[in-house]
C-alpha cells in the first residue's frame, strides 16, 4: 500500500461540507495525524485518480482536493514527536 496526502482547498465558509468530506475519508480509511482539519494522509492500493474520485462528489461546489502520492524522501518542521513518529513509520 501507498501512502496518499489529500490536501482540501477550502473557498467556503468554516463548516461547509467538512462533515461530507470527513465522511468520504474516513470510508477510506483516511487518517488526520496532525492538528489540522485541511491534511489527511490515507494508506491505499488506489491511484490518486481513483481517490479524487471517490472524494470529489462530497465537495462542496467551488472547492478543491489535492492527492499527492507521498514517496521515500520527506521532511517536515514543527510537528510534534507523536506526529513525527507516525509520519516515520507510516511514508
Amino acid at each position: 500500500m501507498r501512502a496518499f496526502a489529500v490536501c482540501h482547498i477550502k473557498r467556503m465558509p468554516e463548516e461547509a461540507g467538512a462533515s461530507t468530506l470527513a465522511e468520504g475519508m474516513n470510508a477510506l480509511g483516511g487518517i488526520r495525524p496532525f492538528r489540522s482539519r485541511d491534511v489527511w494522509i490515507v494508506r491505499s492500493d488506489a491511484t490518486s485518480d481513483q481517490i479524487r474520485d471517490a472524494l470529489q462528489s462530497r465537495l462542496p461546489p467551488g472547492e478543491g482536493i489535492i492527492v499527492v502520492s507521498l514517496g521515500l524522501d520527506a521532511s517536515w518542521h514543527g510537528l510534534d514527536a507523536a506526529e513525527s513518529e507516525w509520519l516515520t513509520e507510516n511514508i
